[in-house]
């Protein structure tokens, strides 16, 4: 993986926990639909963890992209 959100991350000596340094002033884009209020922020990056990973999540449905693949993901430091 590259950083793109996150300018570095770190990953634990037992590798189950991941620590992301986050860019400061990423803004969403605005769309006819959604006008940013804020900056992105730790909550964003939880929030969208959890609508991949919950299959309860109720904004799950909300894409087109197949969350299945994250089984695959092969996440390397």
């Amino acid at each position: 993986m590259e950083p793109d959100l996150a300018e570095k991350w770190d990953v634990s000596s037992d590798d189950l926990t991941y620590t992301f340094h986050l860019r400061h002033g990423v803004k969403f884009q605005t769309t006819l639909f959604f006008k940013p209020t804020r900056e992105f922020n730790a909550d964003d990056v939880a929030f969208t963890f959890d609508r991949m990973l919950n299959p309860n999540n109720t904004f799950r449905r909300l894409t087109t992209f197949s969350f299945r693949t994250l089984r695959t993901w092969a996440w390397t430091r």
